[in-house]
């Protein structure tokens, strides 16, 4: 999430004259024209900078956390060794035993590199993971109590990857039953390492101040745990212009409490991405937009989402293909006429065109019984030995996406996935299927089952 200052800067590096809209950050607002697909501009080639949006965070939301350490000092070095530049390390923790076990998230979406458990070639991070996030940038958590991502596994921004802990070589008196208790991060651009600011907006990130994911840092104590659909403001002082929530005019009623996009990859051109935003607004339906912001052309695209939800919360849905291999940053913006809210800027890495993705041929989903019981396939052409289908589905009462592997079966180059599943709840659900061959991924359009009492 990008402070207001950084962004005007960008903002005022790349546009000449002014907008009569001005979206929370850098970019030239451009409203969409639903004729034409003109998101995108520049060329295709490989950046090896930072993502314009920089990083998130690696916790949930509602938890502060503590810099303990910061950059070139103490063990933050360099060690020599491939993935061993230590020298822009953080280390992060809680009071006492609060860190132990905490879920541990990306701090960017990307692919898990690899995972060293039980010693295994540690270097005295004990257990750790390393996040391949393209473009020669990569991502270590280290001294984890539990790993959950194995190799080769698509990661979001909103996975939990590991658990906080104290494997490896670690010290510190504050936790007797866990001592040390913390989570190590690098962050690796090229193999050396880099500051890993903006860190969910915040730069200048200084030791001994708490940080939270929603964009907030307090240098004068512990400020707690706090509610992350709320906003929060220990001193009564201005809240950053960059904040998850902005200030909701009435009072709560509007409140859009996830924003987050699938496939975690894809490429230039072929993959529809699918974006998400859960919201909540009892008395009022919502319009919802999104904003999406490509580095390559500086500009700022805004998209009506759309919804077939009948009640709060809300689901709303927006699907598009981006034109260029970049990085892209997107937020989401709600207005009931009663008031509004605005999320946090979240990131999007899109690989080159493969010139290799799944063909669609035929996909659906139907009712198997009276029972709630429904039964989804997509059937595909793909040449690639290894293909995988995911159906993912959306629930409105909860803060994800749900995803489940189908099950294939191919004569040749054709393939059918299938999936069957009992729906519990009455509720309409947006769902959609994705097929991955290893080069690209292809998405069907987005559906919405409603499943009565």
């Amino acid at each position: 999430m990008l402070h207001f200052t950084r962004l005007m800067a960008i903002f005022l590096f790349f546009v000449q004259g002014c907008t009569d809209k001005p979206p929370p950050g850098s970019a030239t607002w451009v409203s969409s024209d639903p004729g034409v697909d003109a998101l995108g501009g520049g060329s295709n080639d490989d950046s090896d900078d930072a993502p314009n949006g920089g990083f998130i965070l690696p916790f949930l939301s509602g938890e502060y956390w503590v810099i303990t350490q910061t950059y070139n000092e103490g063990s933050h070095v360099q060690y020599g060794f491939e993935y061993g530049d230590d020298s822009y390390a953080l280390d992060l923790s809680q009071s006492g035993c609060e860190s132990y076990g905490k879920p541990v998230t990306p701090v960017l979406d990307g692919e898990v590199m690899a995972v060293f458990k039980d010693g295994e070639g540690d270097h005295g991070y004990g257990n750790s993971i390393l996040v391949d996030h393209g473009h020669g940038m990569v991502s270590r958590y280290a001294h984890l109590s539990e790993v959950y991502a194995e190799e080769g596994e698509q990661v979001t921004i909103n996975s939990v990857i590991a658990a906080v802990g104290n494997s490896g070589n670690t010290v510190g008196s504050s936790c007797p039953d866990y001592p040390g208790s913390h989570l190590h991060m690098v962050i690796y651009q090229d193999k050396v390492s880099i500051k890993p600011e903006p860190l969910s907006g915040i730069s200048n990130l200084a030791e001994n101040c708490w940080i939270s994911r929603d964009g907030d840092m307090e240098c004068n104590g512990n400020p707690g745990d706090y509610d992350p659909g709320e906003d929060y403001n220990s001193d009564d002082s201005d809240i950053s212009d960059g904040d998850d929530h902005n200030e909701i005019e009435d009072e709560g009623e509007l409140d859009i409490r996830m924003l987050t996009h699938n496939p975690s990859w894809g490429t230039a051109q072929e993959t529809e991405f699918v974006w998400v935003a859960r919201v909540e607004s009892p008395n009022l339906k919502p319009e919802v937009t999104l904003t999406i912001y490509n580095e390559r052309d500086a500009f700022a695209y805004d998209f009506p989402m759309e919804t077939e939800s009948q009640e709060s919360p809300w689901v709303f849905i927006y699907q598009k293909d981006l034109r260029d291999a970049a990085y892209y940053t997107y937020w989401a913006s709600a207005d009931n006429g009663d008031g509004t809210d605005q999320t946090s800027i979240r990131s999007l890495n899109v690989d080159a065109t493969s010139y290799e993705t799944p063909d669609l041929l035929d996909y659906w989903a139907q009712s198997l019984s009276g029972d709630r019981e429904y039964e989804w396939r997509v059937s595909f052409e793909s040449d690639a030995n290894h293909n995988e289908a995911m159906l993912n589905i959306v629930n409105p009462n909860d803060d994800t996406i749900y995803d489940f592997k189908m099950d294939l079966w191919n004569e040749g180059d054709l393939w059918t996935a299938g999936y069957e599943k009992v729906m519990n709840e009455a509720t309409v659900y947006p769902y959609w299927m994705t097929v991955d061959n290893g080069e690209s991924i292809a998405t069907t359009k987005v559906g919405w089952l409603k499943v009565n009492d």
